[in-house]
């Protein structure tokens, strides 16, 4: 759940990467979460600071009301921003860019992380599956030419350019990676769960029906 909280669910059975990013001083330069570049990482470690004092050997616990409280709402944020239709329509990746996204990240950082990096490619008119076969020096060129960093000088900035993500799919959309299921199409057992409920306009159960019997 924390890592979940922090988006790094993807390293939850990497223990020694977590142990790391836990117990190493996040102001040291020599730590991994520094060194890195990785905003996330460091975001993670600097939550946990705590027990990265005097080379990992604090016995506080970082746990107070506050950050539990922080942990649960950054938990259920991650939880609808990843949610699979949330994700198709990219809606979540623009609600993890407002989120995340300060007028301090830096272009590095943006590349960093791949929800960041992918709305600026998307916006830049870039397609993430091919710019993503690029060198990273290629990769820092183009987006070197069309990254403004003052965008995200305000809250306000930051807003528009997620809305402009959000535009650019409508525009050019890009094949989500989890397909539309018959389930999602048509509902369960009750009709008005599916998408095709959406455009029955009478109200009643036929049309679902009806499409589905004219796809074959």
């Amino acid at each position: 759940m924390v890592l979940g909280a922090y988006g790094l669910s993807s390293i939850s059975g990497e223990t020694a990467l977590v142990k790391d990013l836990l117990t190493q001083d996040p102001t040291s330069s020599k730590s991994l979460a520094k060194s890195s570049g990785n905003a996330t990482w460091l975001a993670f470690a600097d939550a946990f600071s705590t027990w990265g004092s005097n080379g990992g050997t604090a016995s506080a616990t970082p746990f107070t009301s506050d950050t539990i409280s922080s942990i649960v709402s950054k938990f259920e944020y991650s939880e609808y921003e990843d949610d699979d239709q949330n994700q198709d329509t990219g809606v979540g990746n623009a609600l993890y860019f407002t989120r995340t996204m300060t007028s301090s990240t830096t272009l590095s950082q943006i590349m960093s992380d791949s929800t960041l990096l992918k709305v600026v490619e998307t916006v830049s008119g870039y397609d993430p599956d091919q710019f993503g076969v690029l060198d990273y020096d290629e990769q820092v060129a183009l987006l070197k030419n069309k990254v403004n960093l003052t965008d995200f000088s305000t809250s306000d900035g930051i807003q528009r350019y997620a809305e402009q993500y959000l535009a650019m799919l409508q525009i050019n959309p890009q094949t989500p990676d989890k397909p539309t299921t018959m389930l999602d199409l048509f509902g369960g057992d009750n009709s008005d769960e599916g998408i095709i409920a959406l455009f029955d306009t009478n109200g009643s159960s036929s049309s679902s029906g009806s499409i589905y019997s004219g796809l074959f």
